[in-house]
């Protein structure tokens, strides 16, 4: 049975890897979309109240905005084409 540590360890490995593939595999689309785009796909990660002080940042770190509130949202990874799914 695995314990707290190593469950934890398994989560962040996956979620890496998933995080690595998604943006290998759309670095020309996502270059293409605006970052208007993207900050409004950001945006919808979270609840209004926190996202609209949120620092933007784009997944090759780029910050598209500049926030104060202390929280982050990324535009997501289009691991399936059409799916955005921000965080």
């Amino acid at each position: 049975m695995l314990n707290f540590r190593s469950k934890r360890f398994i989560a962040r490995t996956v979620a890496a890897s998933f995080l690595f593939l998604g943006m290998a595999a759309n670095v020309s689309a996502q270059t293409a979309e605006s970052a208007d785009t993207k900050i409004k796909r950001a945006m919808s990660a979270g609840p209004a109240a926190i996202s609209a002080q949120a620092t933007i940042m784009d997944l090759d770190g780029t910050i598209l905005r500049k926030g104060n509130n202390g929280w982050t949202c990324l535009p997501g990874v289009g691991l399936i084409p059409g799916d955005n799914h921000p965080m």
